[in-house]
């Protein structure tokens, strides 16, 4: 049975599934904030890119068409890791600038 043969939309199932799945699973939780499916989605691209998952990978697990569309979409996660990126960069050239030991500082000469 399809779909179409029922007679049902996809607002329709997602209308049934919020009802029937996600409103009790939030109430179990203790949650008192409104949760959709789409907030989890978004919770859940958060988690990616802060566990590392590239731009690429968040892409294919979210099945955006193109990264660019997830980009877009995630564009202020995206400033946070690069501002990131970003310090980490200027510490590993601050330290790679620190003037190295020499073996003779080493041996006390």
């Amino acid at each position: 049975m399809t779909r179409q043969s029922t007679g049902l939309d996809n607002c329709s199932l997602r209308a049934n599934v919020a009802r029937d799945v996600l409103r009790p699973a939030v109430q179990r939780a203790g949650l008192r904030r409104h949760v959709t499916w789409l907030t989890l989605r978004h919770t859940a691209a958060s988690l990616m890119f802060d566990a590392g998952l590239t731009l690429l990978e968040v892409q294919q697990r979210l099945g955006h068409k193109s990264p660019t569309m997830t980009a877009e979409v995630y564009t202020h996660l995206m400033r946070e890791r690069f501002d990131e990126g970003r310090k980490r960069m200027e510490d590993y050239m601050c330290a790679q600038r620190q003037p190295e030991e020499t073996t003779q500082d080493r041996l006390g000469s």
